[in-house]
């Protein structure tokens, strides 16, 4: 079909000053410049700025291209047919929201030099409609109420019982005026622009501050965008993807918000689009502000619709996710909310969230380690499966268990040990995920449990390059060492093992049998800090041990209540360092033979 528009050139000056409301839909992606992004469009502003003159001149700027959806107006009210006092901004949100946040910090700073002023800036950011009553120019639903409770309010107005930030929007639009208003502040307004315009330093001299904050006024208002006009939704849909399509202004996961979006309509009483998108949000950050929307549902997508690359998740969407109706999209969102808790839980995972049954602590270790210790992100594609799965009652406690904990020692010893790359598990995670989802009885889940053992064991290291590499693992308590989570893991497992239980000791602490302050030409740092000079020992025991001389280790060894401790010296008369080697070749088989290969090999039927 033909797309119907009007692209036309406008000031930053012409489309705050229309007269017209700027409103943005409930489906666009939140505010989320950050403080570098912010400083980046001060400095492009000012730098355009001349001093050579006496009047500080401006030289526009252009801020690229904005698409606007108009309401059509009533035939004959003229020659366009439009109604313009409320404008929907299906692109341009984000530069339109810093520059209003710009607005709003320069009117609070020339309040300072002219209150007159101030108000005239203020203007541009909050107006009055022909009734004298007050209306934002921009106003927007995500941020509601911080953005008008903070930007669209003048400085003596402000709340500060109302000034409370609640999500990483209200954040990201408070670092932004406090970085405006910053950079405009006292005698850093002048400081910042001979910076940036690389003056003499006495080159401003001859400016009052009111001066350069007018002439940052006249820059930013001459702003330049093409503005492009349609009253079609169906064109402005079709322009926005090819103005973002390819993922270079807008992230794929805001596309597929707004595809979302476009097809749950808001019924003005509850938005529960924009509540379960809030929901999924929370359940991500509720744990961790480091959970990214963006990287759970590449995660999710690949754990139950197939592989795909970050910029092609969109596209992907669209072609899997059918019919496009309101019935089917309300229903993805209702999985993308249960899967977001999900895998909150494989990230950082707690006993609580099994209702603290001790019978899940295994799996809550494994899934810790997976992601605090080894940082293997990809292994979340398998364990998202493998809880939809248990909580069908399609696997039982123990195979979840079982195959939480092969896929641990096979991470440690494919990437933390042999140092293998990880790039290879994307696939087979999530043609694994896929096909145990997929699974309808029991039978099908087993199979494809046994289906990733047999994956896993395809590539696992053999025991002679195991042995070879494990044996160069080393741990310093002086300063991170790059293997020391692998060692620290290794000396864990091992304690564990000899003690005949599951869960790592939670006292455990890393004793250096021969300690790190004896190092020497005979004794040297690489045998020192070498696992087979390792021990995992009580945290006040190892205080305790500090320097003693191994009768003094002997005593103090045997008070230990880890079997492997108490054991040393009975195990290892004579441990000198010549024989650091030799153990470690030795806590390498027992980790191999003892550990990895009986989790590697376990049933799963």
């Amino acid at each position: 079909m033909d797309m119907e528009f009007t692209p036309e050139q406008k000031t930053v000056k012409d489309i705050l000053g229309s007269g017209s409301q700027l409103v943005i839909p409930r489906f666009q992606r939140e505010y989320c410049w950050d403080g570098k992004v912010v400083q980046e469009f001060y400095e492009d502003i000012v730098s355009r700025l001349d001093f050579t003159q006496k009047k500080i001149k401006t030289l526009p700027y252009f801020i690229g291209t904005m698409l606007f959806l108009y309401k059509k107006g009533t035939p004959g009210d003229d020659e366009t047919n439009i109604d313009d006092s409320v404008i929907e901004v299906v692109d341009g949100q984000q530069r339109l929201t810093t520059i209003t946040i710009f607005l709003a910090a320069l009117a609070a700073r020339l309040n300072d030099e002219s209150q007159v002023l101030a108000q005239k800036v203020f203007q541009y950011v909050k107006t009055t409609d022909d009734n004298d009553d007050p209306l934002a120019i921009l106003t927007t639903k995500t941020s509601y109420p911080y953005f008008q409770n903070y930007v669209q309010t003048p400085v003596n107005k402000r709340d500060p019982a109302l000034l409370v930030t609640e999500s990483d929007e209200d954040e990201s639009i408070k670092v932004a005026y406090q970085k405006f208003e910053k950079m405009m502040e006292g005698d850093n307004l002048k400081k910042q622009i001979t910076t940036v315009c690389n003056l003499d330093k006495d080159a401003l001299l001859a400016y009052s501050d009111k001066d350069i904050l007018v002439a940052i006024r006249d820059e930013l208002l001459s702003n330049k965008a093409i503005v492009i006009r349609t009253s079609e939704r169906t064109s402005a849909n079709m322009i926005f993807e090819i103005l973002n399509g390819k993922g270079v202004h807008l992230a794929n996961i805001d596309l597929i918000k707004n595809r979302l979006f476009e097809k749950i309509p808001d019924d003005g009483m509850v938005d529960n689009a924009e509540v379960q998108w809030k929901k999924i949000q929370n359940n991500l950050r509720q744990r961790d502000e480091g959970i990214g929307l963006a990287t759970f549902y590449r995660h999710f997508w690949i754990s139950k619709y197939g592989q795909a690359s970050s910029n092609k998740l969109y596209d992907n969407f669209k072609r899997k996710i059918k019919p496009c109706t309101e019935d089917r999209y309300k229903a993805f969102l209702l999985e993308m909310e249960k899967e977001s808790m999900r895998y909150s839980i494989v990230v950082h995972p707690r006993l609580e969230d099994f209702q603290n049954r001790k019978e899940y602590a295994p799996i809550v270790q494994s899934m810790s380690i997976l992601s605090d210790w080894f940082n293997v992100n990809q292994s979340r594609i398998g364990l998202l499966a493998l809880m939809d799965v248990k909580d069908r009652g399609l696997i039982s406690l123990k195979e979840f268990a079982d195959c939480a904990g092969m896929i641990e020692v096979f991470h440690f010893a494919f990437n933390s040990v042999c140092r293998y790359p990880a790039n290879r598990f994307e696939g087979i995670y999530s043609k694994f995920a896929i096909s145990l989802r997929k699974a309808a009885t029991k039978a099908d889940a087993k199979e494809s449990l046994r289906s990733l053992r047999d994956d896993l064991d395809g590539i696992m290291p053999g025991k002679t390059v195991f042995v070879e590499e494990f044996c160069k693992l080393r741990y310093s308590g002086r300063g991170q060492m790059r293997m020391n989570v692998a060692t620290k893991y290794a000396v864990n497992a091992i304690t564990s093992a000899r003690q005949g239980k599951k869960l790592f000791e939670n006292d455990l602490s890393i004793e250096h049998i021969i300690p790190e302050s004896k190092t020497s030409e005979l004794c040297p740092d690489t045998l020192v800090t070498n696992i087979g000079n390792l021990i995992g020992l009580e945290k006040h025991l190892n205080e305790e041990a500090a320097d003693l001389d191994s009768i003094g280790k002997r005593e103090l060894y045997e008070r230990s209540n880890y079997k492997w401790v108490s054991d040393f010296y009975s195990d290892n008369p004579d441990f000198k360092v010549d024989k650091i080697q030799e153990r470690a070749k030795e806590l390498a088989v027992i980790m191999y033979d003892k550990i990895i290969e009986p989790r590697m090999a376990v049933k799963l039927v």
